[in-house]
C-alpha cells in the first residue's frame, strides 16, 4: 500500500494563513520547521483517508491551546487535556486527526471564571479582526470545556 503524491507543508504554497501568522507566530515557526502533510493522505485503492492531520489543522489546534492558555492564566487556572484531545496526545502525539476542537478540564471554580471571560462576548471571543475575523468559541460541556477557533468564512465541524 502506497501513498502517492502527498505534499508536506501548508495547504497554500504561500504558507500559513495570514490570521495565524498574526496571532501565533511561534506556532507557525514550529510547523515551518516540522511540517505535517499539506493534505490528508489516502492509501492507493482505499477510499478512506489516513487519520493524520494537515499542517494547517494541527497548527490551528496548537494556536487554539496557546490562546486558551493565556485566558486560563488570567484566572490562574491549570489546564488539562480531556477526552479526545487527551487521547490524541497519547495515541497520535498530536491533536486527534478528525477532531477540530480542543477539550479541556480545569478546576470547576476556575472553569466558571474562564467561562465568565467568554460570556463577556457571548461565548464568542473576538481574537483578531484583520486580515480575517477570528473568534474563540467556548462551550461548557458536561464535565469539560470545548473550545475552538472559528475563522469567518471557513467551515468548522466543532458544533
Amino acid at each position: 500500500f502506497l501513498v502517492n503524491d502527498i505534499g508536506i507543508g501548508w495547504e497554500d504554497q504561500n504558507g500559513a494563513p495570514d490570521w495565524m501568522r498574526e496571532i501565533c507566530p511561534d506556532v507557525i515557526e514550529h510547523f515551518d520547521r516540522f511540517p505535517y502533510f499539506s493534505e490528508i493522505p489516502v492509501f492507493d485503492g482505499f477510499s478512506r483517508p489516513l487519520p493524520i492531520q494537515t499542517t494547517n489543522y494541527a497548527a490551528q489546534s496548537v494556536c487554539t491551546m496557546k490562546i486558551v492558555k493565556s485566558i486560563a492564566a488570567s484566572v490562574q487556572a491549570r489546564l488539562y487535556l480531556h477526552a479526545s484531545s487527551h487521547l490524541g496526545a497519547i495515541v497520535h502525539g498530536q491533536p486527534i486527526p478528525w477532531d477540530d476542537d480542543v477539550k479541556l478540564w480545569m478546576d470547576n471554580k476556575k472553569k466558571n471564571e474562564f467561562l465568565g471571560i467568554c460570556d463577556l462576548f457571548g461565548n464568542d471571543v473576538p481574537i483578531l479582526a484583520s486580515p480575517e475575523i477570528v473568534r474563540l468559541h467556548c462551550e461548557d460541556g458536561r464535565n469539560a470545556l470545548k473550545v475552538w477557533l472559528q475563522v469567518e468564512g471557513i467551515k468548522n465541524d466543532a458544533k
